[in-house]
């Protein structure tokens, strides 16, 4: 039996899957603006504390086209999961 916070999962799974991107990682270059994209997260490269005691997590991601390195904020706990990116 699935309990509710593993139908949580999946139905978040399912509505990142319905997205339409905008980009894909292979494309990707410098100074583009409004991104859209989706990818999976492959590996934690490093982790940082910020001068103000922020958490910085540096990750591998990727995409059927290519992979970067990404940065984020907070808690851990991405790893093999597929995330939407959105940049402005």
């Amino acid at each position: 039996m699935i309990d509710q916070s593993q139908k949580s999962k999946y139905y978040e799974l399912e509505k990142i899957q319905a997205k339409e991107v905008s980009h894909k990682i292979g494309q990707l270059k410098p100074r583009d603006r409004n991104i859209e994209l989706k990818a999976i997260v492959l590996q934690l490269l490093e982790s940082y504390e910020t001068k103000n005691r922020e958490k910085l997590l540096q990750y591998l991601i990727a995409d059927e086209t290519g992979s970067i390195i990404a940065n984020f904020f907070g808690e851990s706990g991405y790893l093999n999961s597929l995330i939407w990116l959105s940049f402005k």
